[in-house]
């Protein structure tokens, strides 16, 4: 296929006081092998002029990258929402300004959607955690996702509740299944586990793919990554300060009761028949109290890697 045949990527970058981070981010989208995309950056009234002096320099010497400046800030979630209806392309993904990603993410994540067709609405690459300690040891997180699995909603949304990979968010999505009855996707979720309720009604609208192999780099702190890993290969929770000031018995129990009401309220929202709607708030119930009681003890079974997380590891 011609690159001019090439579906575009619209690529939104929401940004806020990172103009070195921004750098960074901006010069990995142009770098992409994927060259039909383009790039729409969202600063969301910086205080730092770098910001400013950033985006427009790239926007200034790449004809596919448009700078906009919210006049106000208009909070995390205007941002991302802002970007996903200035996009005018059949695919879309956000991408923030403290990540980056390898050259060849997009074209691998294109290249799946259009040999899949409609049946998947969103492909993402494994990660590589970046720690201030520099790069987390590369564990798996999107195993549970390799294949389309099934063209049944309920059962994708059972996956999602049990087996959550919270990067999906930074997808290529197609665009239109990023819109429920007239309402961004972002307006669906609640006041908790805000990714998780995003993505669970994306897998609503069709199959969440993760590609083996590192293809997005994203920033966290060492105890995010910590348990993240935690939440899937189990082993010992990991004691620390976060532990015992979120994590507390009574905090613990109080976050979990809120995540799954919250998951509660949308699932009904989104008006599934009666019998999909209890197989999903089944699903979402069982896997909260297993997360609650896992952490409550400070353990839960380990699950092997597998020879996997040895072979998808790519060097930047």
């Amino acid at each position: 296929m011609a690159e001019i045949d090439l579906p575009t990527v619209a690529i939104g970058v929401p940004c806020y006081n990172r103009p070195a981070m921004l750098e960074q981010c901006l010069a990995s989208r142009r770098a992409q092998t994927y060259r039909n995309i383009s790039i729409l950056i969202s600063d969301n009234a910086s205080t730092d002029p770098g910001v400013e002096a950033v985006g427009r320099r790239h926007a200034r010497e790449d004809a596919r990258i448009r700078y906009m400046r919210q006049a106000v800030n208009i909070g995390a979630t205007g941002n991302f929402d802002y970007l996903l209806f200035a996009a005018d392309a059949p695919y879309f993904m956000w991408a923030c300004d403290d990540d980056w990603y390898e050259p060849d993410f997009v074209a691998r994540c294109v290249e799946r959607l259009e040999a899949e067709g409609p049946r998947v609405v969103s492909v993402i690459t494994e990660t590589q955690h970046e720690t201030p300690e520099g790069p987390y040891e590369f564990f798996n997180q999107g195993a549970a996702f390799r294949k389309s699995k099934s063209d049944l909603a309920v059962e994708r949304m059972e996956n999602m509740a049990w087996h959550v990979y919270g990067n999906q968010l930074y997808s290529v999505h197609r665009r239109d299944a990023l819109n429920y009855r007239g309402r961004s996707i972002l307006a669906w979720f609640g006041k908790t586990s805000v990714e998780h309720s995003i993505l669970l009604v994306l897998a609503m609208r069709g199959n969440l793919v993760t590609l083996p192999g590192v293809g997005f780099h994203k920033r966290e702190r060492t105890i995010t990554c910590a348990l993240t890993k935690w939440g899937i290969y189990g082993g010992a929770f990991p004691k620390n300060k976060l532990h015992q000031r979120i994590f507390g018995q009574w905090k613990n129990i109080r976050r979990h009761v809120a995540a799954y009401l919250d998951y509660r309220k949308i699932v009904r929202a989104l008006e599934l028949n009666i019998d999909d709607e209890k197989r999903v708030l089944l699903a979402l119930r069982q896997a909260q109290t297993r997360n609650a009681r896992d952490v409550a003890i400070g353990w839960r079974q380990p699950v092997a890697m597998g020879a996997e997380a040895a072979t998808t590891t790519r060097v930047a």
